[in-house]
């Protein structure tokens, strides 16, 4: 070995690098100092040896070639072997380079980069193998902590995707000129457009095109329809701020479906008129129901009297024709008994008493007071009529008798404002609940005289036409707006001044006439008037319908 060589081994020696040095046979040839505090091991302990590969693999059973052996054997099936992937094996060159991590070695567990090259003289011959390693403990540590964080936020960023992906909302992330940074997957589905194609979309555009009916000017806050699957959804914005500055960097905007809390709401809605209806009605009902017993209790109570009454003045009338008989024969005898003398003051006496007038005056009381009686007979009948308390089940009727009696129950408030004119055709029996009906038209005709402000007519018309049977009321008052007809029969609703409707009547009246199978019709004109009509059928309703 010459002085160079001598000169080289000693640059080795002293190298605050750890290495190691093999011969052509693998025996150690150097084992310098930095190497022997980082293993642990003396150079005098491996010296001449090939242990070498023990410090490296102390729990290995049998040979462990290290990165000079395999680099002096050229065997790369070994690199593959003993070094797997993970430990990042290459060859560039003559130099092979591995790494990964020792335990217990120099009494740590360490992470090492090894690197193999070979070692020539000057005619290119092969007489050693250098291994020198590196401690790279520190920053592995550091890279593998990284890479577990970033695994984590990755995986906490898969996580919370997978999570929007999952929600039915709509949520898109957008910059400060409104095109989109992010969405999840309901944008996707509604849209029908790949995310690729989504991004950096303008969003009010991109909702425009999925068939949203929304406009950009129309607040950041607010309900849009899409017609396409008739979904409802509240849009949302919510601003992110950055912490130096005030001014807005990007936003989400979510879309919440509202469908299902609105189709709740709106049947909770049509629930409560329909209780309100049903109480309505209710009350209505027991009030009519009362009215009809209190109405048939006072017929009952009138009809004693009166019919005491109309027997007496009829019998009162059968004695004044007797007495009137008597008092003209007894004239005819004074006539033929008296003298003259007699004659003048008997005369003179019919004329003081006025027996002529009396007796003619009487005859028309009496007949005035027959009338009388049977005008209180025929409205006590047409007060049990209309009340029909014996009549509330399902039977054969009389519509015409209806509208008279009812008319007759109204007359009082009609008669002041309103001439009545009747067109009432012959009409087969229609089967219904009277009562009911009587309210209907009790109902129309109220609303014909309010309709009336000062002087007026109403007509009430009956007809049949093919299966059913129609009345129809009509009246010369103000007439409704159209605007207003289509809403005549919802409950509560009224065009009368506060206090004076409560917007249940023809509501009330629409579904009686509805559940009798029947229709109850408007038309109205402005100035002009109001017609309502009502179809009965003929047929009537099946028992399962009644």
């Amino acid at each position: 070995m010459d002085e160079l060589d001598n000169l080289f081994l000693q640059a080795l020696e002293v190298s605050p690098t750890p290495l190691f040095l093999l011969d052509r046979e693998g025996r150690v040839m150097l084992w310098n100092h930095a190497c022997e505090i980082f293993t642990g091991v003396k150079a005098a302990n491996l010296l001449n040896s090939d242990r070498h590969w023990q410090v490296f693999y102390p729990d290995s059973a049998t040979r462990r070639p290290t990165l000079a052996d395999i680099l002096l054997t050229e065997r790369q099936d070994e690199l593959n072997k003993y070094y797997p992937a993970r430990q990042h094996p290459q060859k560039s060159g003559e130099q092979l380079q591995a790494e990964g991590w020792y335990s217990n070695l120099g009494g740590k567990n360490r992470y090492i980069i090894f690197t193999a090259v070979p070692v020539r003289n000057r005619a290119g011959e092969l007489v050693a193998i250098l291994e020198t390693f590196q401690d790279v403990t520190e920053r592995q540590q550091t890279e593998e902590q990284m890479e577990v964080l970033f695994q984590k936020v990755s995986e906490g960023k898969r996580q919370w995707e997978e999570t929007l992906d999952c929600i039915d909302d709509l949520v898109l992330v957008v910059n400060t000129e409104n095109r989109v940074q992010r969405c999840n997957r309901s944008v996707i589905n509604l849209t029908n457009s790949s995310y690729l194609e989504i991004l950096q979309e303008d969003w009010h555009k991109l909702l425009q095109k999925a068939g949203m009916d929304f406009e950009p000017q129309g607040g950041r806050n607010n309900e849009i329809f899409h017609p396409a699957t008739g979904r409802w959804f509240l849009l949302k914005t919510y601003h992110f701020r950055s912490t130096d500055e005030m001014d807005s960097r990007w936003a989400v905007i979510t879309l919440h479906d509202l469908t299902e809390t609105r189709r709740v709401s709106l049947e909770l809605e049509q629930a409560y008129t329909e209780l309100k209806t049903t109480q309505a009605q209710v009350i209505q009902t027991e009030k009519m129901a009362s009215i009809g017993q209190l109405a048939a209790g006072v017929a009952h109570e009138i009809n004693n009297p009166i019919g005491f009454i109309s027997s007496n003045l009829y019998s009162l009338g059968k004695y004044v024709e007797r007495l009137a008989g008597v008092i003209e024969k007894q004239g005819e005898l004074l006539d033929n008994l008296a003298g003259n003398d007699g004659d003048e003051r008997i005369e003179q006496l019919r004329q003081d008493s006025k027996l002529d007038f009396i007796l003619e005056d009487i005859r028309d009381l009496l007949s005035e007071s027959q009338d009388g009686t049977e005008r209180v007979r025929k409205i006590v009948q047409d007060l049990k009529t209309f009340s029909r308390v014996d009549e509330a089940e399902y039977k054969n009727v009389d519509l015409n008798k209806c509208l008279e009696s009812t008319l007759n129950i109204v007359w009082n408030e009609l008669k002041y404002k309103a001439v009545i004119e009747k067109d009432l055709a012959d009409l087969p029996p229609v089967p219904c609940y009277p009562q009911q009906i009587n309210q209907v038209l009790l109902n129309l005709l109220v609303n014909a005289g309010h309709a009336i402000t000062e002087k007026g007519t109403i007509i009430i018309r009956s007809w049949q036409e093919k299966d059913a049977v129609c009345i129809a009321v009509s009246d010369t008052g103000c007439g409704v707006p159209a605007e207003n007809l289509s809403h005549l029969f919802e409950p509560f609703f009224t065009t009368k001044e506060v206090g004076k409707g409560t917007g249940l009547g023809l509501s009330i009246s629409y579904d009686i006439v509805e559940k009798h199978g029947g229709e109850i019709l408007v038309s109205s004109e402005v100035g002009k008037g109001t017609t309502f009509t009502i179809r009965l059928p003929v047929q009537g309703l099946s028992k399962k319908d009644r």
